[in-house]
């Protein structure tokens, strides 16, 4: 790299007033001095034994603060308007033009932190923070440059007056060992178009002549080039989004903040702000062992920001790890006044000073590992925490339209010690227990290459039969794969995460599915499951590990993952229905924003609105209760006949029963009830996630018949005696229900009497159901409004009627 004279030159916005500033967080955090013997401290301090605490900011949500230096820690409740930053008052009144004339509560809270100087990783899935980091390193790099410029002048007149002295020259102390200060690492050209945006428009509002160098360079490179994807292909709009555009990954632009203009393409180490992809910069850093490399550009960096961190995962996350090992390392070449390099530079502590902000859409593990070991900010760390409610109870299967599929997911859950040891652990698990098991027809995904590459030599060794999609796949050869597994020519086909995320073929042939690991992208998961073209029963196989819990979250949601990171087993079942267009997956939950208002038969709101209180009848956190706990399923055998059952002496016609209000609790002598007191509002016919036997007691009151089985029931067999109930009467309710047996974990229930299988008996059944069925208290096809989890609305049997007139009429 040439080395050039630096100069020092005003800005358009160096001469504006800058706003009121109670403190000075610039200078508060740069002009500190830490103690050597605290300096090492805070490069050794353990992530588990840094102080933190549990706020929640308003318009961010739940945050944990971590205080790295307690002296140093600040009220982040304490929140303060944008003029308290020291923020120069043009730059202010252009951020407003940006912002269309107002600056939201979200940005204002994420200015309250960045402007401190503290560290932060927000998850966020807007915009609206990008204006926000560019004003802070405008901010950042203006009031850096006014200071230089301002100490120069001091010493100047002091030289001239010959009482410079050596406190003087030490006080001046204001430089690094490079001009750069900040580096924003953004993942396409077409995010980095749009920072510089906001960099015009920051520094010169709405002028119709703004001075930007080489701007038509700019826009030759950066600019939309047209690309979008073919309207035709079937892919989600957010693939169609993030694919469109200027899409090269490979670029750095040098920016300098000069007089009264915005430069482009400036030498790195002329510049003021380093604005790159992973990949373009990685190109330039080198490794010290090539022979050529650049580094000293980024021995000074004050500022880093990682925008859209879940897209530097699918390129190349290795590239990010390496930028950031590279900063701050001592230049080989100096080009600047050593008596004006701060001390805490000279001593190699930049790292304890440099703020790093990191974006993404989604929790990642992978940027609290950075945070954790490789950032050391003695003001601290913010880190976003919002609750997840999983990425399926925000996605609607949609291309699931004409059938019907039975879900099993398989969670498999691996022990190990340390992070250095999962990768052995999963692939020695996969090769013993798992591989052997994958059926015709399986999709193995997995998101790391490293991983596929140890797959892949192992199914070589062992002549497994298997086809391969990789990131790195010529089409050819990917168009062939894809025709030899979906014509059964091959049993399995490994994909990999990168793959899938550039590609988004729709893989035709899929059975069933490992994920070798969680994927990365939540989205992922039921983009893969949709894929399946199986139309009985799809079988889905998760290993996973305590170091994929964010990921595991990310998919299931908070609430499930925590209940499955409790249970004792190491293999937790899961399985669902998935059904139309209209019907919307949640793992284990399932809620239908659209209820169904039917009759109160005459019973207050207050007593029972079949919405509030519900958690007096069950605890929805408790998973067990629609979810197998059993390491697999039970057997089926042939041994085994069904159990009748029925209470001596009751005339269902006559009997009656009681309805009870939210305000108390209802309580059983036997289990599975088959009469007594229950809730005034019955459930909506159909089949549910769970329903609490307080309200299809209430259906049974009606005539209706109430399917009950086992979670750990054999899937075949529970999917026989729904299909026969759904075609015999209108009138049924399907549940799960854990609290029948291995032997029999299927069940009919009628007002007063059950029938009991191991497996399904179609004669007995629908024996059963003729005979009982409408033979109750209350003889009522009149449609229920309790819908919580209900997954689908009963529908009127075909050659029948609502009033179900003729029972199992295709029989």
């Amino acid at each position: 790299m040439i080395k050039r004279k630096r100069k020092i030159e005003h800005t358009n916005l160096d001469e504006a007033k800058s706003s009121r500033c109670e403190i000075d967080y610039f200078d508060q955090h740069f002009s500190y001095q830490l103690d050597q013997a605290v300096a090492e401290r805070l490069v050794k301090l353990a992530q588990s034994a840094r102080s933190s605490s549990q706020i929640t900011v308003e318009g961010l949500g739940p945050m944990r603060y971590e205080k790295h230096l307690e002296e140093q820690a600040v009220d982040l409740m304490d929140r303060q308007s944008l003029g308290h930053f020291g923020i120069p008052s043009k730059l202010l009144e252009n951020l407003e033009i940006v912002n269309d004339g107002h600056v939201s509560e979200f940005q204002l809270s994420i200015y309250n932190i960045i402007g401190r100087y503290i560290d932060l990783s927000l998850v966020t899935q807007t915009r609206e923070h990008e204006v926000l980091y560019c004003t802070h390193v405008l901010n950042h790099i203006i009031r850096t440059r006014n200071m230089v410029i301002s100490n120069t002048h001091n010493l100047q007149e002091l030289r001239q007056k010959g009482v410079l002295t050596e406190d003087d020259i030490e006080r001046a102390r204001d430089q690094g060992f490079s001009r750069p200060k900040a580096l924003i690492l953004c993942p396409m050209k077409k995010d980095a178009f749009r920072i510089v945006e906001n960099f015009r428009r920051l520094i010169f509002g709405n002028s119709p002549k703004p001075f930007v160098s080489n701007a038509q360079r700019f826009r030759a490179e950066f600019e939309d080039t047209g690309y979008r994807i073919n309207s035709k292909r079937e892919v989600d709009e957010e693939f169609r989004e993030l694919m469109s555009g200027n899409v090269d990954d490979c670029f750095r632009l040098g920016i300098g903040i000069a007089k009264k203009s915005l430069k482009l393409f400036t030498p790195f180490d002329e510049s003021d702000i380093i604005l790159a992809s992973p990949l373009g910069l990685r190109m330039i850093i080198g490794d010290k062992s090539e022979a050529t490399h650049e580094t000293d550009f980024l021995a000074s960096i004050e500022i880093l920001v990682l925008d859209k961190a879940e897209i530097f995962l699918m390129q190349n996350w290795e590239h990010v790890l390496h930028i950031i090992e590279t900063l701050h390392s001592r230049p080989d070449k100096l080009n600047v006044d050593i008596s004006r390099v701060r001390q805490w530079a000279l001593s190699q502590h930049t790292n304890l000073y440099r703020q790093t902000i990191i974006f993404s859409s989604i929790q990642l593990a992978e940027c609290q590992a950075i945070f954790a070991l490789k950032c050391h900010n003695f003001t601290g760390f913010v880190s976003h925490r919002p609750p997840s409610a999983g990425f399926l109870n925000c996605v609607g299967f949609l291309q699931l339209i004409s059938i019907e599929v039975s879900v099993c997911q398989e969670l498999h859950r691996l022990a190990v010690g340390s992070a250095e040891e999962q990768s052995d652990e999963r692939f020695t698990y996969f090769k013993e227990k798992v591989l052997c098991k994958c059926e015709q027809g399986t999709a193995i995904f997995i998101p790391s290459y490293f991983d596929f590459v140890r797959i892949r030599n192992l199914l070589k060794v062992d002549n497994e039969s298997f086809v391969q999609l990789n990131e790195y796949a010529k089409q050819g050869k990917v168009a062939k794969a894809r025709e030899l597994f979906v014509g059964g020519e091959k049993r399995l086909m490994l994909i990999t995460e990168r793959f899938h995320f550039f590609r988004r073929y729709r893989i035709k042939g899929i059975r069933s599915l490992l994920f070798y690991q969680p994927p990365s992208q939540p989205r992922f998961y039921h983009e893969l499951i949709n894929m399946v073209t199986h139309n009985e029963r799809v079988l889905v196989r998760i290993l996973h590990t305590k170091f994929d819990s964010i990921r595991m979250a990310n998919i299931f949601g908070d609430d499930i993952y925590g209940g499955v990171s409790k249970s004792t087993k190491n293999i937790v079942t899961i399985w669902s229905m998935w059904v139309s267009a209209t019907t919307w997956l949640v793992a284990c939950f399932l809620r239908f924003s659209d209820a169904y208002f039917g009759p109160l038969m005459g019973i207050s709101s207050v007593c029972d609105d079949a919405k509030t209180n519900l958690q007096v009848d069950w605890d929805e956190r408790d998973f067990s209760q629609f979810t197998c706990m059993e390491d697999h399923l039970w057997p089926i055998s042939d041994e085994l006949e069904p159990v009748y059952l029925a209470i001596p002496g009751l005339d269902p016609t006559k009997d009656v029963v009681w309805h009870k209000c939210m305000n108390e609790s209802i309580f059983y002598d036997y289990w599975p009830p088959l009469r007594g007191d229950h809730r005034p509002n019955w459930a909506v016919y159909g089949e549910y996630l769970f329903l609490p036997p307080q309200r299809w007691l209430h259906n049974l009151e009606h005539g209706a018949i109430v399917l009950l089985y086992h979670p750990c029931a054999n899937v075949d067999e529970v999917d026989k005696l729904r299909r026969l109930v759904r075609s015999c009467l209108y009138r049924h309710i399907i549940t799960p229900y854990n609290l029948l047996s291995p032997q029999r974990p299927l069940a009919l229930l009628a007002w007063g009497s059950k029938l009991l299988m191991n497996k399904v008996d179609k004669v007995q059944a629908i024996n059963f159901i003729k005979q009982h069925a409408k033979v109750a208290p209350e003889n009522l096809s009149k449609q229920g409004i309790y819908d919580y989890y209900l997954i689908r609305k009963a529908d009127v049997v075909n050659g029948s009627d609502i009033e179900d007139s003729h029972l199992c009429p295709n029989f």
